[in-house]
């Protein structure tokens, strides 16, 4: 299931961003790290295949927020 939103309706790039947050369960644990890890997993190669990515329903604002994920990750 994908979102209906338009590149103009929705970049995550330049939306609020919301990862400040805290899980208390965690203890302070690296949780944002790992999170970006595992979206790096599931969707890396998603992001490398155009045909997939357009199967997948992600837009060009996908595409640059997982750009800009992975930068850090490699």
């Amino acid at each position: 299931m994908a979102l209906r939103t338009t590149e103009a309706q929705h970049d995550p790039l330049t939306d609020p961003n919301l990862a400040g947050g805290s899980i208390p369960e965690l203890n302070s644990q690296h949780w944002r790290e790992l999170t970006e890890r595992a979206v790096y997993h599931v969707y890396k190669d998603v992001y490398l295949n155009k045909k997939l990515a357009k199967n997948a329903q992600l837009g060009p604002e996908d595409l640059r927020w997982f750009e800009v994920l992975f930068a850090g990750i490699k």
